[in-house]
C-alpha cells in the first residue's frame, strides 16, 4: 500500500465525518433555535422585571419624599400655632398682670 493510499483513505475518512457532523448540525439546528428564542425570552423578560422594579423604587421614593414634605409642613403648621397660643396665652397673664395690683397679689400670694 502506497503512501498515496493511505492520504486518499484518510481523506475519505475526513469527508464521511465532515459530512457526519455536518448533518448532526444541521439536525440540532431546531433545537439551537428553540433556545436561543428561549433565552431571548427569559433575557426580556428579566429585563421587564427589573424595569418594573426600578419603576416601583422610584414611585416609593416620591411617595417618602411626599410624605416627610407633608409631615414637616405638619409639624411646622402645628408649632405656628402652638407659639401664637403661647403669644396670646402670654399677652393675656401680661394684661391681667397689668390690672391687678401688684402689691395686692403678692400679699394674698404669701398670706395663703
Amino acid at each position: 500500500r502506497s503512501f498515496h493510499d493511505f492520504l486518499k483513505e484518510k481523506s475519505e475518512e475526513f469527508d464521511k465525518l465532515s459530512s457526519h457532523i455536518e448533518e448532526v448540525f444541521k439536525s440540532h439546528a431546531p433545537y439551537r433555535d428553540a433556545l436561543a428564542s428561549f433565552a431571548t425570552l427569559q433575557r426580556d423578560h428579566i429585563e421587564q422585571q427589573f424595569d418594573e422594579l426600578i419603576e416601583t423604587i422610584q414611585q416609593r421614593k416620591q411617595d417618602i419624599q411626599q410624605e416627610l414634605a407633608d409631615t414637616i409642613e405638619s409639624y411646622a403648621t402645628e408649632s405656628n400655632i402652638m407659639t401664637e397660643n403661647l403669644y396670646s396665652s402670654w399677652k393675656a397673664l401680661e394684661s391681667d398682670f397689668k390690672e391687678a395690683n401688684f402689691s395686692e397679689f403678692i400679699s394674698k400670694t404669701f398670706q395663703q
